[in-house]
C-alpha cells in the first residue's frame, strides 16, 4: 500500500520496501503514541513503526498476504511470488480439493507488471503457495462458521486476512517514506 510518512523527528526520509496493509495502520499509530489496544482493536494488523524509523526492514511483516477480487478470483503473496488460482469464488471452493483450479505465478522482484507465468518453473513455489491460501482459507471457513454477521460459511469475507486467514480485498504495497524536510 502506497503510504507517505512526515515525522523528522523519528523517521528518516527515503523509501522503505516493507509491505503493509491498511489493516497495518491502526497497529503502528497505537505503537508510535504509546497506546495499547485491547485484543479486539486491529487483531489483524501489525504495526509496521520499526520499518518506518529503520531499526527494521523487512520484506513484508505477514508470512503471506491474500487477495480476494471481487470477481472472485484469489491470489496469495509471499515474498516476490504472487500466485493467482482462478476456479474457486469462496473461500470453501478454495480448500475443496476437488474443484478444479488453474494457476499463474508471477514474479514481482522481476516482472512488477504481471505480463510472464513462471508456474512452469517453479512448480514448488505453486505447490507451496496453493496450500497456505488453502491453509489460510480454511482458518476463514473455521472464523466464519463462529460468526454471527457471516451469512453463510464459504462466502464470508471477513477482516483477518493475516492472523486467521479471512480473506480481505485491500491492496499492498511498499511503504514511501521519501518526504522533503
Amino acid at each position: 500500500m502506497p503510504f507517505f510518512v512526515r515525522w523528522p523527528e523519528k523517521v528518516k526520509p527515503g523509501g522503505c520496501p516493507t509491505t503493509i496493509l491498511f489493516n497495518d495502520v491502526i497497529p503502528t499509530l497505537a505503537e508510535m503514541l504509546n497506546i495499547k489496544l485491547d485484543n479486539h482493536t486491529a487483531e489483524d494488523g501489525q504495526s509496521f513503526f520499526r520499518a518506518l524509523t529503520g531499526e527494521a526492514r523487512p520484506g513484508s511483516i505477514h508470512e503471506a498476504i491474500v487477495h480476494n477480487h471481487s470477481n472472485g478470483t484469489f491470489a496469495i503473496r509471499k515474498g516476490a511470488f504472487k500466485l493467482t488460482v482462478h476456479g474457486p469464488k469462496t473461500t470453501a471452493e478454495v480448500v475443496d480439493d476437488a474443484f478444479p483450479v488453474s494457476f499463474v505465478l508471477h514474479d514481482l522482484g522481476k516482472d512488477i507488471e504481471e505480463t510472464t507465468d513462471v508456474s512452469r518453473n517453479h512448480p514448488g513455489m505453486v505447490k507451496e503457495m496453493h496450500a497456505l491460501l488453502k491453509k489460510m482459507c480454511g482458518k476463514a471457513e473455521a472464523t466464519a462458521a463462529d460468526d454471527p454477521e457471516c451469512e453463510a460459511v464459504g462466502t464470508c469475507r471477513g477482516t483477518k486476512p493475516q492472523t486467521t486467514g479471512t480473506l480481505d480485498y485491500r491492496t499492498t504495497g511498499p511503504v514511501d517514506s521519501r518526504v522533503e524536510n
